[in-house]
């Protein structure tokens, strides 16, 4: 940081730091033009230095020493960021603004000197970072032990003055712990025990916390107003369903049926014979009808008795082959081919359904296992 502050800081010896706001430096600088004090102009322009001694880092230990020598440094750069200012260099001015901020800073963490607080707010105010100004002018109207009475009568005129320019928002958020952030700045986790001040305007703010629904809303901050907002987050729904029980699918079995050839086989047979033994019985009668007719001749009525003789031993014996076959393919049916579709493949195992079932339970500040099921 001192090498911010080295470029801003002029050659001149630095003060006593006895000065307040943007005077206290000895810098020799030509006066706007406009404001009719003089028109005496720099031969070169100044050279800046840092404070002697100050170290390149911000000041950690408490040492009045280096506080001085940062608070006339940064006196001398709000001096010149005015003199800029006069000169309608906007762009030079802020940037000696912004390094005399540093320099305060420093000035502020090496010190004990709580009004340091008002020079750096002016600087602040303007840069138009009135909601920095405001804070620093609150901790010089609230120090304890008080400031003196005409240092605490600057401070209070000066935070009026700025407390008409920016708005004060208060937040109460519930639950604890919720994430502030406010137009991409995060103010940390709630609850916010200090209000927050904010430039007038329509600001985005959001809010978050794990487990809960983040909650997006619009701040309407007014200048010299201030605005109340009480932020409630929802649990995050969960939804519970009963874990509803489906059957696996059974298992491909192969199951191998009995065959059914020898059942066909045997209707078959019973069929065939059963019609033989039809025809030949039809053929035995006729030819016993021809050996009874007195008009045929002896050899014809020969020649019949001995053709019915042949076709009733055939008709004879195909009544007995059908009812073997018969019996055979009834028993086969019976006592075999049923027996095996009735008899199950070996390994197979019938299916269980569990009785009991189990399902999580889950909700925003409990949690468990329930059961169901039947006894």
């Amino acid at each position: 940081m001192a090498t911010i502050v080295a470029t801003g800081v002029a050659a001149a010896t630095p003060g006593d730091g006895s000065g307040s706001g943007s005077g206290g430096g000895d810098i020799d600088m030509d006066p706007d033009p406009g404001s009719g004090s003089g028109s005496a102009k720099p031969t070169t322009a100044p050279t800046p230095t840092p404070p002697p001694d100050a170290g390149t880092e911000p000041a950690i230990v408490k040492d009045p020493k280096v506080a001085k020598k940062w608070l006339s440094a940064a006196q001398q750069l709000a001096s010149k960021g005015d003199y800029f200012t006069n000169r309608k260099k906007p762009d030079d001015a802020k940037a000696q603004y912004t390094n005399a901020v540093t320099a305060y800073q420093h000035a502020i963490e090496a010190g004990d000197d709580v009004t340091v607080n008002y020079s750096l707010a002016l600087i602040e105010d303007k840069l138009g970072a009135e909601p920095d100004a405001y804070q620093h002018l609150k901790l010089v109207v609230d120090a304890q032990p008080p400031v003196k009475p005409d240092a605490l009568k600057k401070a209070q005129t000066k935070l009026d003055e700025v407390s008409g320019k920016v708005g004060i928002v208060t937040l109460t958020i519930d639950p604890d712990g919720t994430t502030v952030t406010i137009d991409g700045k995060s103010y940390g986790d709630s609850p916010i025990k200090e209000p927050i001040v904010l430039m007038p305007g329509t600001i985005a703010a959001s809010f978050t916390l794990v487990g809960y629904q983040p909650k997006d809303l619009e701040l309407k901050v007014e200048a010299g107003a201030g605005v109340e907002k009480k932020v409630t987050l929802e649990p995050v729904p969960i939804k519970i369903e009963p874990n509803k029980y489906e059957p696996e699918p059974e298992p491909v079995q192969v199951v191998i049926k009995p065959s059914k050839t020898l059942l066909i086989a045997g209707l078959g047979a019973t069929a065939v014979f059963t019609v033989g033994a039809i025809i030949f019985g039809a053929s035995a009668i006729s030819q016993h009808n021809a050996y009874t007719d007195p008009t045929f001749t002896n050899k014809e009525r020969s020649d019949a008795q001995s053709l019915g003789r042949t076709m009733s031993h055939l008709c004879d014996a195909s009544i007995g082959l059908a009812v073997v076959s018969a019996a055979f393919t009834v028993y086969w049916y019976h006592w075999k081919y049923q027996k095996e579709l009735d008899t199950p493949p070996p390994g197979y195992q019938p299916r269980t359904v569990p009785k009991v079932d189990m399902i999580p339970w889950v909700q925003p500040d409990a949690g468990g296992i329930a059961a169901f099921g039947s006894f």
